[in-house]
């Protein structure tokens, strides 16, 4: 009765039911989380911009006066994830659901958070540290799943390699920094392996950097500060550094404490999110909200007001659109498979489908 009931509840209102979903994968009872499925709906966007349009709201600093601004300093470091790599989801958990599609596992979102918690945890008691990698978290999921660990972490190297794709704002200031012969580094609060982080970045044209350093792998983290240590400790205690990421407080409070310059770059989910629909599958949703943000909010250009409303509001009208993946921001497409989704609207309430198909070898 309780299931069919949550069902019912979450089927008539996609949007209450994103909110349900959300309390739970954050650990909360069903108790507690049901009343989410009572909110109102709605779509949730403001108003798309009118005059000069969405996209100029994120044309801040050119990338030659970033590129000046940094030439000073003896080192420059970036962060990866949602700085110079632009998941095309609109937060990184929402990729999890893709993977449990790939293994064939139902409800794995949940569950791959859940495991994540669970070595964390683990991993605090015993070594104090809650940073863990891909191999620890995996070793909590096959134990609840059956799934082997060998397997499921290729499925999700896959996804993340298929979903990420190269911020078009910091190709050409990595590029001309290089050139200036800085050192450059790569810091990331993140369980992914270093060596695949910098397989990533090298292949979204950002060329190789002098080091990655990702804090599953090292036990500390840009949050705390350690990670900041470690990369400090390359260069001469009085050698001028920066950081440049989009996280206030591991970006740029944390950096600055361990006396690195922080470069705040502003989020493409947080600038964008406000005018996006909400009434959409999880999945679909997701990834529709993250290529859109990305396109319109990377500050690399200025995206006209037509081609803005061809990528939102005509898709809530009920126009079709097939993404598949060669282009940088609005493909979702790994080296060897194509995903192909088509936004449809339903009746005259504004809901979208979608039907992913895969083409190519695994």
């Amino acid at each position: 009765m309780k299931e069919t009931l949550y069902r019912f509840l979450g089927e008539r209102n996609p949007r209450a039911k994103a909110r349900y979903e959300a309390l739970r994968q954050a650990g909360a009872p069903r108790w507690k989380a049901a009343p989410a499925l009572l909110l109102p709906g709605g779509g949730g966007a403001r108003p798309l911009p009118v005059g000069a349009g969405e996209s100029a709201q994120s044309l801040g600093e050119p990338p030659a006066a970033l590129v000046q601004r940094l030439a000073w300093f003896q080192a420059v470091s970036f962060d990866v994830f949602d700085t110079l790599l632009l998941r095309q989801v609109e937060r990184p958990q929402e990729a999890f659901a893709l993977v449990g599609a790939k293994l064939g596992y139902p409800d794995f979102q949940r569950l791959r958070v859940e495991a994540e918690c669970r070595a964390r945890d683990k991993k605090r008691r015993r070594a104090g540290s809650g940073e863990v990698t891909l191999s620890e978290i995996w070793q909590e999921l096959e134990a609840a799943t059956a799934i082997p660990a060998g397997e499921g972490m290729a499925a999700e190297l896959a996804v993340e390699r298929a979903l990420c794709r190269g911020n078009p704002y910091f190709l050409p200031v990595v590029e001309a920094l290089r050139q200036l012969g800085k050192p450059l580094g790569l810091l990331s609060d993140m369980y992914l392996p270093g060596a695949f982080v910098q397989q990533l970045v090298e292949e979204a044209g950002f060329g190789p950097f002098a080091c990655c350093l990702v804090s599953g792998e090292e036990g500390v983290s840009k949050g705390e500060g350690g990670l900041y240590q470690r990369w400090k400790g390359r260069f001469p205690p009085d050698a001028p550094l920066a950081h440049v990421g989009d996280n206030p407080h591991a970006d740029g409070e944390m950096a600055r404490v361990q006396g690195i310059v922080p470069v705040l770059y502003p989020g493409v989910r947080q600038a964008g999110g406000q005018y996006r629909a909400r009434d959409m599958s999880a999945v679909v949703g997701s990834l529709y909200r993250g290529v859109v943000n990305g396109k319109l909010h990377n500050g690399s250009q200025y995206v006209s007001t037509d081609e803005e409303y061809t990528a939102t509001d005509d898709a809530a009208a009920g126009s079709t659109y097939y993404w598949d993946t060669s282009d940088s921001m609005w493909k979702l497409q790994g080296a060897s498979e194509t995903i192909t989704i088509t936004f449809d609207a339903n009746g005259g309430e504004g809901m979208m489908d979608a039907q992913t198909t895969e083409s190519g070898t695994d």
